[in-house]
């Protein structure tokens, strides 16, 4: 039988997001995650259909010769009855340009009348003509299905939409799409395709075991669940992992059954690779308490539980407290682990979220090349100074082989595109108030100005360091406040509690502008003498002023 430890069922990582990009289909819901908009879509043009109410607006007045100029000429086309779809519509488009809308147009009238075959053949000549839209591979499948066409039909024009695919989401959500039309062989194909460009990807092995299933290959289902027990898989998802191991277990009880003792034992050297990890690091503690690890790799990303599944590998299984754990006499844990990981150095931060942890200390263990011959087991008390502790340790021997510095231009690159879209998003945000524009307009006129070009001329759509300024948002309690904590001893024998009183006050107001730069003069707040419990500070008195200690 397939040996593993029981306490491997913990460490195998889970189930992560579909990432970036989009997808090109109308995947059903619960499938794939929603498709971002903008992404890599079935219908990318905007719909001009409007399903809200109707409303009575006396004041407003719409301007109906506009909008009929705005919308796009209309294919008009005399079909006779039996004329070959074919024909009409080649020889329509050889002598007309249509807009891309006006080509939509005319497949919506086509479908909403069932002409299911010259909508394809519509379809089919707008691509011979250059008309490419991406909505037209979905739609003509769609039609082909309701004309009863073959399933080889259906599968060609599904296909031709991987032209339109960047990244290998893109390429799952074509995949994904066509296991739900029936068409398993090619979408397994896919899902073999970007398991091959991203094999530390988790998705394809999933979809590809159901697929494999239906199909009813066994070298399939094996690839698929070598590829689930390499993959690491959260404890929020560990059903993923238990479904992986019945179907190992089932697939070699079944080759031992039927007298393939070699094929038997080829997957079973296989799948004990598979549960190969390269780094397992486990941070335990005691006490009611949460403390949270964040890991550095070496290809610069990090993995925490805001990031728990990153480009490099790594997968932090789930967050060990006391509110998510129970009680265990155990103690509470987090657990990071990286199957297939680059060599280099590892950067751990241990960081006190909230409570007490016995004797301020943690208990760190870190195993490398887990489940090997030649692996190591590190185990150390770190005490949390500040309520924080940093590890390194090396790793050397990753089974990671793809270039670590390409990987780490990437994410860079990523980082810096966040950056530029924070700044573009801020500019943006400055730009919806009408006083900006006097910005835009002076650098306008200091850059036609050929005597004295200042810097506004270099930056026409904000002024000089508006960038710069970044509002954080606080709350200044006045008045009189009380705050009290309760901790219970370990053996729950004792109660202590601490009770934080404090009278604060707002002593003056200054109103600041963050898109124009203006600033108001201070106005008085509250006042009185007020001491405050938070700082420790004693306000000064006066009419004005009072004990802001803030």
């Amino acid at each position: 039988d397939l040996v593993l430890p029981i306490e491997s069922t913990g460490m195998m990582g889970g189930f992560g997001g579909m990432g970036g990009g989009g997808g090109m289909f109308n995947v059903p819901q619960g499938v794939l995650p929603p498709v971002p908009p903008g992404g890599f879509r079935a219908f990318a043009v905007k719909d001009d259909l409007n399903v809200s109410p109707k409303r009575n607006l006396p004041d407003a007045k719409v301007d109906k010769s506009a909008a009929s100029a705005n919308r796009p000429k209309k294919i008009e086309v005399e079909i006779e009855e039996g004329a070959d779809p074919n024909a009409v519509w080649e020889k329509y488009l050889s002598a007309n340009q249509p807009e891309h809308a006006a080509v939509r147009d005319a497949v919506r009238r086509l479908m909403k009348d069932k002409q299911y075959d010259h909508v394809i053949a519509l379809i089919q000549a707008a691509l011979r003509h250059r008309q490419v839209q991406s909505w037209m591979y979905e739609a003509m499948s769609l039609a082909m299905q309701a004309d009863g066409r073959s399933k080889q039909e259906i599968e060609r024009a599904v296909m031709s939409a991987v032209d339109f695919a960047d990244n290998t989401a893109d390429l799952m959500y074509v995949g994904t799409y066509l296991a739900h039309l029936g068409l398993a062989r090619r979408a397994l194909d896919i899902f073999r395709q970007v398991a091959r460009l991203e094999p530390v990807r988790p998705e394809p092995y999933l979809h590809g075991l159901k697929a494999a299933k239906r199909l009813g290959d066994l070298e399939a289902v094996k690839w698929a669940v070598v590829g689930i027990v390499g993959q690491a898989w959260p404890s929020s998802q560990n059903e993923v992992w238990k479904a992986g191991l019945r179907t190992a277990r089932a697939t070699l009880a079944k080759l031992r059954a039927e007298k393939h003792a070699k094929q038997a034992k080829k997957f079973q050297r296989a799948l004990d690779e598979a549960v190969i990890r390269d780094c397992v690091v486990r941070v335990s503690w005691t006490g009611d308490a949460d403390v949270d690890l964040l890991v550095e790799e070496p290809s610069g990303t990090i993995c925490s539980l805001r990031n728990p599944r990153t480009t490099a590998g790594g997968v932090m299984l789930g967050d060990g407290s006391s509110h998510t754990a129970g009680n265990t006499s155990e103690g509470y844990s987090e657990i990071y682990v990286c199957p297939k990981a680059f060599s280099g150095t590892y950067r751990m931060l241990l960081r006190r979220v909230w409570g007490k942890v016995t004797a301020g200390k943690v208990t760190v263990r870190i195993d490398t090349h887990f489940r090997t011959k030649e692996g190591k087991t590190l185990t150390k008390k770190v005490s949390l100074v500040d309520d924080e502790a940093v590890v390194v340790f090396d790793l050397d021997r990753g089974r990671r082989k793809e270039s670590l510095k390409q990987h780490q231009v990437a994410n860079a690159a990523v980082g810096q595109l966040a950056v530029r879209r924070q700044v573009l998003g801020q500019q943006l945000a400055a730009a919806v108030d009408p006083r900006t524009m006097l910005h835009l307009a002076q650098s306008r006129q200091s850059a036609g100005n050929n005597s004295g070009m200042n810097s506004a001329g270099m930056f026409p759509f904000v002024g000089g360091g508006a960038v710069g300024y970044q509002p954080v948002i606080i709350t200044l309690p006045e008045g009189a406040n009380m705050m009290a904590t309760a901790v219970i001893s370990a053996d729950r024998r004792y109660v202590r509690v601490t009770c934080l009183p404090m009278f604060s006050g707002v002593s003056e107001v200054n109103v600041f502008n963050f898109a124009t730069g203006e600033s108001t003069e201070g106005r008085g707040g509250t006042g009185g003498q007020g001491w405050s419990g938070l700082f420790g500070t004693q306000g000064g008195g006066g009419g004005g002023g009072g004990g802001a200690g803030f």
